[in-house]
């Protein structure tokens, strides 16, 4: 018979894994308005020719289950990671502190589009959509699952790694905001035909950041639902730009 310690542990830790799995497959549904829209492109870009429904639908499905994977991963390091840098990312913060995360997520609307989003527009308009349905729900299919991959996950394991240091959080926020502005440009131009101009990244890549850095800044400050308030927010740009161009 297992010692009373070990087995309460072993439930712990089947608990966690539960719960990971619970909240990955929550994220991946979300994703789903996302790459349900952009898998057609997508298909093109890679396949470098129309994929038939039939391939376009084995081709979501398996981008599905690369989401589910990867964000079960995270969840799971995120949970420790979190745990270790003494971060209580879901405990509800309040409307008092949801309101100014809104408000300032809203700002971004009009910066991300005279920072880059204007060109974006011109040179990539497939990653805005079309349609009413799609640009509604894309608010949270673009955030949702991005948030519990960069705040939840890899914001709190180098807040952890970095926890001993003065400054760690700030370190560990500033690193986080650069990777994963230079992913946002990388996914970016990885589509198109020509080059940006070296303005347009450095644009690009300041817009990026300095939205990584709010969103890190209010995840260590509030939590995981004012940073995703925040991000939904600004994500409302997909709506905004239906009805002013599509």
């Amino acid at each position: 018979m297992k010692p009373d310690p070990l087995r309460k542990e072993f439930g712990l830790s089947m608990q966690r894994v539960r719960d990971g799995f619970i909240i990955a497959f929550i994220g991946m549904v979300f994703s789903v308005p996302q790459i349900r829209y952009q898998s057609p492109w997508v298909y093109a870009k890679f396949a470098g020719r129309t994929g038939t429904a039939s391939e376009i639908d084995q081709f979501f499905i398996a981008h599905l289950i690369t989401i589910l994977s990867a964000l079960l991963i995270i969840v799971l390091v995120g949970d420790l990671a979190n745990r270790r840098a003494e971060l209580v990312p879901f405990k509800w913060p309040g409307r008092k502190n949801i309101r100014p995360s809104v408000a300032i997520g809203l700002l971004f609307i009009p910066a991300s589009y005279f920072l880059y989003d204007h060109f974006l527009i011109a040179l990539m308009p497939r990653i805005f959509p079309d349609k009413l349905g799609y640009a509604l729900l894309f608010p949270f299919s673009v955030t949702f699952p991005d948030e519990l991959f960069v705040r939840f996950g890899f914001l709190a394991l180098f807040a952890w790694m970095l926890k001993r240091f003065s400054g760690g959080k700030l370190m560990a926020n500033i690193f986080v905001a650069g990777i994963f502005s230079l992913f946002s440009w990388y996914g970016v131009t990885r589509f198109l035909s020509a080059p940006l101009k070296t303005m347009e990244i450095l644009l690009l890549l300041a817009g990026t950041f300095a939205e990584n850095i709010v969103a890190g800044g209010i995840y260590f400050k509030h939590g995981f639902w004012s940073s995703l308030a925040f991000r939904v927010a600004a994500a409302l740009k997909f709506p905004v730009y239906f009805m002013l161009f599509f």
